[in-house]
């Protein structure tokens, strides 16, 4: 008895003091009161607020996360390499600030600064557009780049750069106006962006331009928009439903036009003296081709498309008309298009009547309607059926 006794003191003794060892002090489960923290004050995060109550959150220093992005303050959201939206870059030929003209353009310069081998105009707003003749004439500006906010470039906006190289339009752009980059002798390549839809009168006439690629967006080509240019390849997208007065006039290197079916109307004068031309395509749902259109080219075969209803008078005439030179013809409207005359009681939509090298081929069910039609009946001796 007295054995088992002193087995059961032991057994107590040993749990109370393995208590002592692991929990630091016997814990009474019913007890409410709060238990001291067992991390001495001043630990490790001594002095700093981990929840920065009251006071800044270092992940936001500085910046209102409410801010618009188009905010004039705001740098390209926070990344320093993004260009903001109220400002234009630029570089020039001497490494000085541009002068600008502010005469169309309701809105102030903030700053006008040149560092660093670039210039960069800061203005008071977001910019949705280049202002009417805004760097028009200048003489140093070499390159410029507009912002992603701008959707419309306004007319004469860099008319007549003289040393105008590059320009990088962002994907956002809309419409580029009337005379916008004319004269711009030295600016030999610019990419259009795909948001583009409308290209002004003269909006690149007597440029630089060596190449061109029009975006599927487009729906307009303006009056003489691309007018003696250097050239050689064009195609007309379907977007475009017409191709403006003198477009393509005097593009002298131009070597081949293709028009993309759905495009309706082509303007007189439109590839007007673009005397290396041989190589024309149309597709269907193209309407009404103008005087003058495709007059003083060099093309020897030419499709019309079953769809077209008119065509105005020179339309296609050879380079040096004058001189017998042969020509194919395969109009394959059933229907005569109306010959628009472009002279009083003459004609002439195709090169010189007497050229014994000039074959017109129609439908053969409709060749005696083609020979007694207006205009027509001038070429009935070479109108020949055809089974297209």
């Amino acid at each position: 008895m007295k054995k088992l006794l002193t087995l059961f003191v032991l057994l107590a003794m040993f749990s109370f003091a393995s208590c002592e060892v692991l929990g630091g002090g016997y814990v009474d489960p019913d007890d409410k009161t709060e238990q001291p923290d067992d991390e001495p004050d001043g630990g490790e995060d001594e002095g700093e607020n981990p929840d920065n109550d009251g006071g800044e959150n270092p992940d936001n220093e500085g910046e209102n996360p409410d801010n618009d992005e188009d905010d004039p303050n705001i740098n390209g959201g926070g990344d320093t390499n993004e260009q903001p939206s109220n400002q234009i870059w630029y570089t020039t030929t001497n490494s000085e600030v541009v002068d600008l003209n502010l005469t169309y353009w309701d809105i102030r310069v903030v700053s006008n600064e040149y560092e660093d081998g670039m210039g960069i105009v800061t203005f008071d707003r977001s910019l949705d557009r280049v202002g009417c003749s805004v760097f028009a004439l200048n003489e140093t500006l070499a390159s410029v780049k507009l912002p992603k906010s701008v959707t419309t470039i306004e007319m004469m906006a860099f008319h007549s750069c003289l040393q105008l190289s590059e320009v990088v339009l962002e994907d956002g752009v809309k419409s580029i106006g009337e005379d916008a980059f004319g004269g711009c002798w030295m600016l030999k390549h610019i990419d259009l962006p795909s948001s583009l839809e409308v290209i002004g009168s003269g909006a690149f006439r007597n440029s630089g331009l060596e190449e061109i690629s029009i975006p599927r967006s487009v729906v307009e080509i303006g009056d003489g928009a691309f007018g003696t240019l250097v050239i050689e390849h064009v195609t007309i997208p379907s977007s475009v439903k017409r191709v403006g007065q003198g477009a393509f006039q005097r593009c002298e290197e131009l070597l081949s036009v293709k028009i993309e079916g759905g495009v309706e109307e082509i303007a007189p004068y439109a590839f007007n003296e673009c005397k290396k031309l041989n190589e024309v395509s149309f597709g269907e749902g193209l309407k009404s081709i103008g005087e003058y259109a495709f007059n003083c080219t060099s093309i020897e075969n030419i499709t019309i498309p079953s769809s077209v209803e008119s065509i105005g008078g020179y339309a296609f005439i050879h380079y040096g008309w004058g001189t017998a030179q042969k020509m194919d013809v395969f109009c394959k409207p059933t229907t005569p298009p109306t010959a628009s005359f472009a002279v009083p009681y003459e004609w002439r939509g195709f090169s010189n009547r007497s050229d014994t090298a000039l074959h017109i081929y129609v439908p053969a069910s409709s060749e005696g309607a083609y020979e007694s039609a207006d205009g027509w009946s001038e070429y009935a001796s070479i109108i020949m059926g055809y089974e297209f």
